[in-house]
């Protein structure tokens, strides 16, 4: 996993001065007419910085995870993509014109491995609870080619979805940075700030190739929701192109995922069932379709207990059989290499089932035993 330490580091030299829209000692003061502030890019790449290491930590706690070979097609895209707007991340803080061509190529590639196989997708669902904002936005890239895919988008639909929603939230990185590593509930003064992201993103993407003009105008429509309780213009309806509420719902739903210090992550099918139960009226019916489809009752990387005791995580939907999935699980003894993992497709063995569901925590306790 890419360090933005590393690609941040201080170099010796007076840094340039980010513009961001507000002072870092502000607790959410609006932004809109405010003087660039004197943030310098070491100080908010310090924020990044810890940022990575809460990371970092979190991948080392969770041993118990299924390793990805580092040689798999599926590790290096999910690398590339990180690199790719990581780079953009470090444009932005240095107040440099974007250039989205590397961006461009990694979600190519993001959108021919999910067309191969699903494997990415269960890595976006087992990633740490606590995710950084490069790993959001790589995670709703991931999500929204899946929900694309499932509403018949073209493949080159398909790679333009994934890079919008790679840089959906590259105004996050001018926040102040009081404003990004608070850890509790937002007032709402800070819920107004944090909001303006929007309109950073929008002023940073208008500075890149003109190819790629269209790419700011869906990351402008990405929090719209078709009720109009979105924002920042409260659009309704048709007045939201589609792959903008497709970024969104992927979005959404990958937030569902990651701990917050007022409640707990939620599994993918928990995330789903809340989605449906509270927010149908924020996305069209096509697209609620699509996450439905994709993530299905048992998802790729759903954590699940077998009727065997034994503890897996599901790698593959078997279709027509969404009750019985493959499962993939360690075998007594193994430290998490390759060569000891088993696989058990549930289609064919009719003396296993699933007897439980996990949420990340109890696989922890159960990992620990």
């Amino acid at each position: 996993m890419i360090r933005l330490s590393d690609l941040l580091r201080a170099k010796g030299e007076p840094a340039p001065r980010a513009k961001a829209g507000d002072s870092p000692n502000s607790e959410g003061a609006p932004l809109a007419g405010s003087e660039p502030d004197s943030v310098s890019v070491d100080v908010i790449a310090e924020q990044l910085r810890e940022l990575r290491k809460t990371v970092d930590e979190k991948l080392e706690q969770e041993s118990f995870a299924l390793p990805v070979p580092q040689d798999n097609p599926v590790a290096r895209v999910y690398q590339r993509s990180e690199q790719a707007v990581a780079s953009l991340a470090e444009a932005v803080l240095s107040d440099r014109p974007l250039s989205l061509v590397e961006a461009n190529r990694a979600a190519h590639e993001l959108v021919s491995v999910v067309l191969q196989e699903r494997t990415l997708l269960a890595r976006a669902l087992t990633m740490p609870q606590e995710s950084s904002l490069i790993g959001n936005m790589v995670h709703a890239a991931i999500f929204a080619t899946e929900i694309g895919l499932a509403i018949g988008y073209r493949a080159d639909h398909l790679a333009q979805v994934a890079l919008a929603a790679l840089v959906h939230d590259i105004g996050m990185f001018r926040l102040p940075k009081s404003l990004v590593m608070h850890r509790g509930r937002w007032s709402s003064r800070q819920i107004a700030t944090m909001q303006q992201h929007g309109r950073m993103g929008i002023e940073a993407l208008g500075r890149c190739e003109p190819d790629y003009a269209w790419v700011g105008e869906l990351v402008s429509q990405e929090h719209e929701r078709v009720d109009g309780s979105g924002y920042p213009l409260g659009l309704k309806g048709d007045q939201i192109h589609e792959p903008a509420q497709v970024i969104g719902a992927a979005d959404r739903f990958d937030a569902l995922l990651r701990s917050r210090s007022w409640r707990r992550a939620m599994t993918p099918h928990e995330a789903v069932r809340y989605m449906l139960a509270t927010e149908r009226e924020q996305f069209s019916t096509r697209v609620l379709k699509g996450l439905v489809q994709c993530v299905t009752l048992y998802p790729p990387g759903t954590w699940v207990k077998l009727s065997s005791g034994q503890i897996g995580v599901v790698t593959t939907v078997n279709p027509g059989y969404p009750l019985r999935p493959v499962i993939a699980f360690r075998k007594n003894g193994s430290h998490g290499d390759a060569a000891g993992q088993e696989q058990a497709d549930l289609r064919h063995a009719p003396s296993l089932w699933i007897s439980q569901v996990l949420a990340p925590v109890q696989v922890r306790a159960y990992a620990a035993r």
